[in-house]
């Protein structure tokens, strides 16, 4: 079975977002060590304070970041330290891994060694990096809307939607250490924003793979954001179904100006690296929930990553 793919649907899902272009090469964003002072992107050189469920992880075990999305779309994203960075390594590990990344048979080694690290949210991965400059310069897509980074992993995604003025926005990761730090950088970002869209932000801990910890309420987003969470066949299943749960509503309502509440079509956007082979079953598992999974290579990245777009059947 071929994917369906629809890039005339997503170019024009792009066709409004002026300026934007994803860059080739790298990860599509700038990335280095901020100061705590002078961020002026977000029109203030403060950073605001948080409270104290949002610092499970102390300050000085992580490291601010400046991420750049764009012209003027500066965020600033709390990074833990590098697991596999040399001076994060015990003098054993160190050999371990550069056996691991030599001679033949190096990437079924470094598989062996450290597949643990496949799905982790405590990197910033290329397709967060995408995705976050796809909603930064797309701001229609979250605009006004009820938004959920869905395994938001260190919440880049989620800096890129404040951009975009939601009406909410919840992050949500099943690692609760990582979701706190996703957590922190967003408040810190709506401390230091002349006029924030939402007072505060919403925090999930959501297992896709357990119902009992999704919202109660079905539909209740308009928007899904996610990237690189198609791994392995049982993923792209349980994605699948808690992606309908999310956008799907169960009856539709009318306002009391008779507008249909379904205008504002819910809608999931997924970027995957190209090389994934797991999206077949995420498709079909998306059609068999009622949801349509349309998939198109991604600008400027054609060759790298795929953009998928999900709404009701």
């Amino acid at each position: 079975m071929k994917l369906h793919l629809g890039p005339i649907l997503i170019s024009g899902l792009l066709a409004s977002c002026h300026g934007f272009a994803a860059k080739r090469g790298g990860g599509g964003g700038k990335k280095k060590t901020a100061s705590k002072k002078g961020r002026g992107g977000f029109g203030s050189s403060t950073i605001a304070s948080t409270s104290e469920t949002q610092t499970a992880t102390p300050r000085s075990s992580t490291e601010l970041q400046e991420i750049d999305l764009g012209p003027a779309k500066t965020v600033y994203i709390n990074v833990p330290p590098n697991a596999l960075a040399p001076e994060q390594m015990k003098k054993e590990d160190m050999r371990k891994f550069a056996s691991a990344t030599s001679g033949s048979g190096a990437r079924s080694k470094l598989l062996d060694e450290y597949g643990s690290f496949r799905g982790r949210g405590d990197v910033i991965w290329p397709s967060s990096l995408h995705l976050s400059r796809l909603i930064a310069n797309c701001p229609s897509f979250v605009t006004d809307r009820k938004v959920i980074d869905l395994g938001c992993g260190l919440g880049l995604a989620s800096l890129a939607t404040l951009l975009g003025r939601p009406s909410s926005l919840t992050l949500s990761d099943v690692d609760e250490s990582v979701l706190n730090l996703a957590v922190r950088s967003c408040t810190e970002m709506l401390g230091v924003m002349t006029n924030p869209p939402v007072k505060s932000v919403d925090q999930l801990k959501l297992d896709w793979a357990n119902k009992s910890t999704w919202p109660q309420l079905e539909g209740e987003y308009d928007v899904v954001l996610a990237s690189d969470i198609l791994y392995d066949d049982s993923a792209a299943e349980y994605v699948a179904d808690a992606i309908a749960h999310l956008l799907l509503r169960p009856h539709r309502q009318q306002d009391d100006s008779g507008a249909d509440e379904e205008s504002i079509s819910g809608r999931a956007l997924i970027v995957d690296p190209a090389n994934r082979k797991n999206r077949e079953a995420f498709v079909l598992k998306a059609a068999r929930n009622g949801l349509l999974a349309e998939a198109a290579p991604f600008p400027g990245q054609e060759e790298e990553f795929v953009l998928i777009n999900v709404t009701p059947a």
